[in-house]
């Protein structure tokens, strides 16, 4: 049985958790685009908003408001990839080209909450507000995929 904690916060977009000092992300899951833009104090949003139960949901969203161009789950890393070209090359439609250690879809409330998180990172990672260039959080730019800001550190 769950901790206390997962019980009271588990239809809660997010949720500070007490023990561990981070942010949960539970179902059902929100647009993670409009949700970057309220993180970011946004006063109009670009999205209507999304109450998602599954990750398939929040990515079929994405693709349908034209969040992104494209966006696919690799069935090899199982990481959420939005440039297709880099999809193709790296990764193939069934994982064929992929490198890396193969992982098994992400299952339970923790995991798909991880997988959240990294997807919402990754969309807004390119929507942040760069004081040194003075960008604006409403204004699009490319977005990149998680591996090349995580190679990159930006």
């Amino acid at each position: 049985m769950g901790s206390p904690h997962t019980t009271v916060v588990q239809y809660q977009a997010w949720q500070a958790r007490p023990d561990a000092g981070v942010l949960l992300y539970r179902r059902p899951f929100n647009c993670p685009v409009r949700q970057g833009e309220q993180d970011r104090g946004a006063s109009e949003f670009s999205c209507s908003g999304l109450s998602a139960d599954t990750m398939a949901d929040v990515r079929r969203h994405m693709e349908r408001a034209k969040h992104v161009e494209f966006i696919r789950l690799c069935s090899t890393c199982n990481e959420d990839l939005i440039d297709k070209k880099e999809f193709e090359d790296k990764h193939g439609y069934r994982g064929e080209k992929c490198t890396k250690t193969p992982q098994k879809q992400a299952r339970g409330t923790e995991a798909t909450g991880r997988q959240y998180k990294q997807l919402y990172d990754l969309v807004n990672s390119a929507n942040a507000v760069d004081p040194a260039v003075g960008r604006k959080s409403s204004e699009t730019v490319p977005l990149r995929s998680l591996s090349d800001i995580i190679s990159t550190g930006v």
